[in-house]
């Protein structure tokens, strides 16, 4: 095909193709406008339906809210509400008769006996549900119609199709749009499993149908699927189509007409230079470079004929260049000894550049060692102290080049002076080493960049270069291992003897292994019979520690109990306390060496903690003339994802040695967020904390020292089961402090806060962020802003006293519960192990099981299957009794059918509090 054809195919199809591309671009452009145009203005409408729609809910909601059930709902007087309908239904979800009200208006079908049968039956209406006092479910709503639908149509500026069971059953205005029902159905197929105010566009030969759906998370979603289509129709758009379509013909013609007067008027020239560019190419792939084109136009052809003429130019150069670097290479190939290839080199780069002084180094280890010269020094260079070009170009790899315009440097002879224009440094690079230098000087500008030329060979003069040392390398290395073959066969006959004393090594190494694996495996075992002993050394010591503690409480609660006896017993209960917190720590320090600890984060509330918190420090500020406050920053509260117990544990251990180092003042809890952290802040206005004692003070076994008489007592333990804690939970802990002034302990949880809530909707010390102990004028100490619930006596409901079964083996146990308990009026039985238990089931079931985990002849997990199997549809509330360190997990009592846990020894208000909580809200304990 000519060029001539050619052109002209180009130009039409461009001319043809940039008039499609606008008329699509402003048939696109325009289409979108109106497009978004009736989107918008049908999502205004659908937003002005909504409200209007959820309006009508909310004065529907409102009304059913004012009716009062407890009367008979034939009473009840629905004309003047916005309600359309009322209908309960009992558990079996059947309709009576007298358990219907409708307007008088209303047409709906009641037939059907059951409720799913009446919701079929009447698809057009818009169901809520609630549950009155007496459990039933009562449906109410309003029946949609087409006065309704016309009312919200002509309200929201937009027709309304009402759908129910994936069809359009009600349209708006149906004498104007019952023509578009069966788009509508198509629009309700693309719209139905999309979110709502989702538009659908519909394009027809007479209008363009936009839709847009809602479905109301309001009403009660049934199996019909209800939903609200809103839509509009344009005759608009189907007009500008048609005459886009006119236009594009019209420009389609005109195109073709302005591509041929373009090609007559505007290429002759242009055709004529690419025809002598053509022939160009012709001669020059024929071989004959020094042909050039002739130039008749000065615009982009001319150019680039010129271009073509500059090309062949280079080609010539790059071929001479091609054979003067194939020259070197060459040379380079075939001189396998160091000293020639290198003087061979030289004096071809010399010729080939028309340089007249010049020299190659070797780099060894810092000194140039001359290869070749011509005109330069043969001494050798040492660049191991630095500062010269050569060390530059040796430790940096740089390219030295330069070009005097005055000041010449001066190259000596022995009989002449030089002045120097040009000189290069280059260095030869193998392997990311510097292992030769080229040096050149010259009394005039080269012609050629010799920095260029080098570049190009500069790979390939390494490589020789370095198999050049590899061949002289080899050869001394030929020498030497010729006399260290005569080495190796003397040392081969010591080395025989060095075998022998090996392999006896190897077999006393072999009874050393097994001996240690032998203390590993006791080791082992002895590590599972300290776990097991530490386990029933729990059991055994926190359980006469239960009836020390529970006991004395009792008897120092007992306003018939002597001053004095309460004194005393006041002090058996302070050092129980102080020895169950000295064996909880040995425990859980035992856990932590033995690595059995593991995480188990779960999400609450921070002002959850307080109560508990609270309960446990108050007898430890009670016993002190000082005050305690928790404190939580800012007006929100923060649920956060942790470990609870552990968090729990760090706070009460710092808590307790912020009491006991205080004698007078305040110990505060603070809580306040910062950056992507929580900080937790105990403060106490106590002895204070050496700045040597600072350093030591999260160390095992570390106390500090108060002087030779100990007043403070304890383990060394709290501290650092805080400071392993809280490795665990991924946070950090540290203490500021100064003698006399008090001292700050901070604990820092990384991102643990989940979201901020009000704190007034938390439903712990809702009111209240300050908790404080201080005395009275009586001399007892009153918590001024204890929890609510805490300040009132327990009462029982008269109409109902609560049953509580106590089973455990020990008996002091038994009876101290059984006392606690007997002391609020709680009637209270009592088994000795899980078959006793088993047993009074069989005649009476009580409001509460207390049950021991470890018993003989049926234990707590035996007891608690047998319990869910029999009455398994009496729902017995059953709450783990047990004193065992290794069974304190929350998890591992749920999953064994507990409802929850009580540990051992037993504290009174601990005790009626978990009571409290597990007996159902027909028994009233506050």
């Amino acid at each position: 095909m000519k060029i001539n054809v050619r052109i002209f195919l180009i130009t039409f199809f461009i001319i043809a193709l940039f008039s499609i591309i606008s008329i699509v671009s402003f048939y696109t452009a325009a289409n979108r406008i109106i497009k978004d145009q009736n989107n918008q203005s049908l999502l205004n409408s659908a937003s002005d339906f909504v409200f209007s729609l959820e309006s009508e809910v909310e004065e529907l909601k409102s009304d059913f809210n004012k009716i009062n059930f407890r009367y008979s709902l034939n009473k009840v007087n629905l004309e003047s509400t916005a309600i359309d309908f009322i209908v309960i239904v009992d558990d079996d979800f059947s309709i009576e008769e007298k358990n219907i009200k409708t307007k008088s208006s209303m047409l709906l079908n009641f037939g059907p006996s059951q409720f799913n049968e009446f919701i079929t039956e009447n698809s057009n209406l818009l169901l809520f549900h609630t549950r009155d006092r007496q459990t039933r479910t009562i449906f109410y709503g309003k029946m949609v119609d087409q006065i309704f639908l016309n009312n919200l149509a002509k309200k929201n500026r937009a027709e309304i199709a009402f759908v129910s069971s994936d069809v359009p059953q009600l349209i708006s205005n149906i004498d104007v749009n019952n023509h578009l029902y069966s788009n509508l159905t198509k629009a309700y197929n693309e719209l139905k499993f999309k979110n709502n105010f989702d538009i659908s566009w519909l394009e027809f030969d007479d209008y363009d149908l936009f839709t847009t759906i809602y479905k109301s998370k309001t009403v009660l979603e049934t199996e019909q699927r209800q939903a609200f289509l809103i839509f509009d129709s344009h005759i608009e758009s189907a007009h500008f189509r048609s005459d886009l379509q006119m236009l594009t013909i019209v420009i389609a013609i005109s195109a073709i007409f302005l591509t041929i007067i373009f090609i007559l008027i505007f290429t002759t020239k242009f055709r004529k230079q690419i025809g002598l560019l053509s022939a160009a190419t012709e001669i020059t792939r024929e071989g004959d470079l020094d042909h050039r084109v002739t130039i008749i136009s000065k615009d982009e052809l001319g150019e680039l004929g010129k271009t073509f003429n500059l090309m062949l130019d280079k080609i010539q150069l790059n071929e001479s260049e091609e054979k003067e670097y194939s020259d070197v290479i060459q040379i380079v190939n075939q001189n396998p000894s160091l000293d020639k290839i290198s003087e061979a080199v030289l004096n071809k780069l010399l010729e080939v550049l028309s340089i007249n002084f010049g020299a190659i180094y070797l780099n060894n280890n810092g000194e140039l060692q001359t290869l070749a010269s011509k005109g330069l020094s043969m001494n050798t260079i040492s660049v191991k102290n630095g500062g010269s070009i050569y060390s530059n170009v040796i430790n940096k790899q740089e390219v030295h080049e330069l070009y005097f315009e005055s000041d010449l440097p001066v190259l000596k002879t022995a009989s002449i002076e030089i002045k120097i224009k040009y000189s290069l440094v280059f260095p030869i690079i193998y392997n990311k080493k510097v292992i030769a230098i080229i040096e050149f000087a010259s009394e005039k500008t080269p012609r050629k960049n010799p920095k260029v030329f080098i570049e190009n060979i500069a790979d390939q003069f390494a490589i020789g270069l370095n198999n050049a040392m590899s061949y002289h390398q080899l050869q001394n290395l030929v020498g030497e291992l010729k006399e260290l073959n005569e080495d190796y066969y003397k040392q081969n006959e010591q080395i025989t003897d060095q075998n022998t004393e090996l392999k006896l090594l190897h077999k006393a190494l072999q009874e050393k292994a097994k001996e240690l694996e032998t203390q590993k495996e006791s080791a082992i075992e002895l590590t599972n019979v300290k776990s097991q002993f530490l386990a029933n050394m729990s059991h055994e010591l926190k359980t006469p520690l239960n009836s020390i503690i529970g006991l004395s409480e009792l008897v120092g609660s007992d306003p018939d109990s002597r001053p004095k006896s309460k004194e005393k017993m006041s002090i058996i209960l302070r050092n129980g306390k102080k020895l169950l917190a000295l064996i909880n720590n040995i425990l859980e320090f035992s856990k932590i060496e033995s690595g059995r600890l593991e995480i188990k984060k779960s999400s609450f509330l921070v002002s959850a903690l307080f109560e508990e918190i609270y309960s446990s420090i108050e007898p430890l500020v009670l016993e002190k003339d000082i005050s305690f406050e928790i404190l939580l920053e800012g007006d929100e509260d923060y649920l956060i994802l942790t470990d609870k117990r552990k968090l729990e544990q760090i706070l009460l251990n710092l808590l307790g040695n912020a009491v006991k180092f205080t004698d007078e003042g305040v110990v505060k809890l603070i809580v306040k967020p910062s950056a992507n952290k929580l900080d937790f802040l105990v403060v106490d206005s106590g002895i204070g904390i050496t700045e040597e004692d600072q350093r030591f003070i999260f160390n095992e076994f570390h106390q500090t020292d108060f002087g030779s008489t100990k007043k403070f007592q304890g383990a060394g333990l709290g501290l650092a089961i805080c400071k392993r804690f809280a490795d665990l939970l991924e946070g950090t802990i540290t203490v500021k402090s100064k003698l006399e002034k008090g001292s700050t302990f901070t604990l820092s949880l990384n991102n643990i806060v989940i979201e901020t809530v009000p704190l007034n909707n938390t439903g712990h010390f809702s009111t209240l962020k300050t908790h404080s102990a201080k005395s009275s004028d009586d001399g007892r100490k009153v918590i001024d802003a204890a929890p609510e619930e805490e300040k009132k006596e327990l009462l029982i409901n008269k109409k109902h006293i609560p049953k509580i079964l106590v089973v455990d083996d020990d008996s002091d146990t038994r009876f101290t519960v059984g006392e606690i308990l007997n002391s609020v009026n709680m009637e209270v039985l009592f088994a000795r192990d899980g078959v006793e238990c088993l047993n009074v089931l069989e005649s009476m079931i009580p409001d509460l099981i207390l049950l021991d985990i470890m018993m003989p002849n049926m234990d707590g997990f035996e007891t608690i299957k047998r319990i869910r199997k029999r009455y398994k549809k009496q729902n017995i509330v059953v709450a783990a009794l047990t004193a065992q360190a290794m069974l304190d997990d929350q998890e591992i009592i749920k999953q064994n059918g507990f409802n929850d846990l009580i540990t051992k020894p037993i504290v009174r208000s601990y005790l009626l509090s978990k009571v409290s909580n597990l007996l159902s809200s027909e028994v009233e304990i506050s």
